[in-house]
């Protein structure tokens, strides 16, 4: 028994261990990057590219083969006595080397170095996104955490002035409706707390699931604070996305203009068959052949034509993408700007409301305490207090919350 119980307090002991003590938004954010499915998708990208981009070289390599070849003719060649054969054989191996392709292999590498350009980009999108998620979720929790504490404050002085309101009420200084309150009171608070607790103890498991973390709802989740809003330009994933597009777009342009270009090739061919080169002989014999050729499609009706003028359109529509999202930024940075004011000067006003709310409740401490009012009007100045405190500690993570994500509508955390 002794063995079982030791046990389950060393699990207990490395559980508790294995949970952070305190965590920052940053630290979220990394293990958001990390800890996503996607995470390695970045190498994978990487090597595939590598083999795309190996194989567009590969047209420079000779292409080598071999081949042969058996026939029988129903009619054949004759010159006097002669008449070549009616079956004819041969096997033979060619070799093929580029001299020239007009830029073609040049204008493909390009093109798939474009598209590892874009697969990465499209994962800092998708990472730029689950970082505003993980930022919802964080500073949701410290509002919640916060907001748990001011109760828990709350509670614990409506205690020790239920003390004071049970003793005065055995003494038949105050009647006993007036502890009934302070009891009613209590009790709300405690449901709210375990609501509060509830949603917390969900939001930290959703964290852990996106971060990687072992956060728990004890762990201390710390506020960025002194953080400056840069004047630089947005570096925002999706914009760079765009200028990369716009590269592939027009390395695509680039290769379509190398397909109607002449293309030169060396070539030779070696074999042995029946006849060899020479007609006349109809037996086997060994045989080669050497030289250039020239290919060069003169005509296409348009096609290629029809096709760049549909990658410039693509390049037009692009700019037309981009444009509309660097609008829809600078609308959101708006917004976000105009939040982080609001929420600067009501903090200010909040101090302000809790200075004279503290007053008031002294006050009407010291009234109840004496009889003149009963403990609901008590209450009610109590809670008059305890909103304006909660209002002013949600403020104060709302306002970081608000910078950060100012900074990612911007681009600006860079991890």
């Amino acid at each position: 028994m002794k063995k079982i119980l030791m046990i389950k307090i060393t699990l207990f002991c490395c559980s508790f261990t294995f949970c952070q003590d305190s965590v920052n938004i940053w630290q979220c954010f990394r293990g958001a990057e990390t800890n996503h499915p996607l995470y390695r998708q970045k190498e994978l990208n990487k090597e595939i590219s590598g083999y795309e981009v190996a194989n567009t070289t590969k047209s420079w390599f000779p292409d080598i083969s071999v081949s042969g070849q058996a026939t029988y003719q129903s009619d054949v060649v004759g010159f006097g006595t002669f008449t070549a054969p009616h079956d004819q054989y041969k096997l033979y191996m060619e070799a093929n080397q580029q001299l020239y392709d007009g830029g073609t292999t040049t204008k493909s590498k390009a093109v798939e170095l474009s598209k590892l350009e874009i697969n990465q980009q499209q994962l800092e999108i998708e990472f730029h996104n689950i970082r505003q998620q993980v930022n919802s979720v964080y500073f949701s929790i410290a509002i919640l955490k916060k907001n748990a504490e001011m109760l828990r404050i709350t509670r614990s002085e409506l205690g020790e002035k239920l003390k004071t309101v049970r003793a005065a009420v055995e003494n038949g200084a105050l009647l006993p409706e007036n502890e009934y309150v302070l009891m009613a009171e209590i009790l709300k608070i405690e449901s709210r707390e375990e609501e509060l607790n509830y949603n917390v103890t969900a939001a930290v498991e959703t964290l852990n699931k996106l971060t990687g973390l072992a956060t728990s709802p004890e762990s201390v989740f710390k506020i960025p604070n002194g953080i400056q809003l840069s004047d630089s330009v947005s570096e925002r994933p999706e914009t760079a996305a765009f200028d990369i597009q716009k590269t592939l777009a027009e390395n695509n342009i680039g290769l379509l203009k190398t397909v109607n270009r002449p293309k030169l090739y060396a070539f030779a061919q070696s074999g042995y068959g029946k006849p060899g080169l020479n007609m006349l002989n109809d037996e086997f014999d060994y045989y080669y052949i050497a030289g250039l050729a020239l290919k060069w499609n003169l005509i296409d009706w348009g096609e290629n034509h029809n096709k760049i003028k549909s990658g410039n359109l693509q390049l037009q529509s692009i700019e037309l993408n981009k444009n509309n999202f660097d609008r829809k930024i600078n609308i959101a940075l708006q917004n976000e700007l105009a939040k982080i004011n609001h929420y600067t000067s009501a903090i200010g006003k909040d101090r302000q409301l809790i200075e004279l709310q503290g007053k008031i409740k002294e006050s009407a401490s010291a009234k109840f305490q004496n009889g003149a009012i009963t403990a609901t009007d008590y209450i009610a100045e109590s809670n008059a207090e305890l909103m304006a405190r909660i209002r002013h500690e949600t403020n104060i993570i709302l306002l970081a919350q608000s910078i950060i994500n100012y900074q990612l509508i911007k681009g600006d955390i860079k991890l």
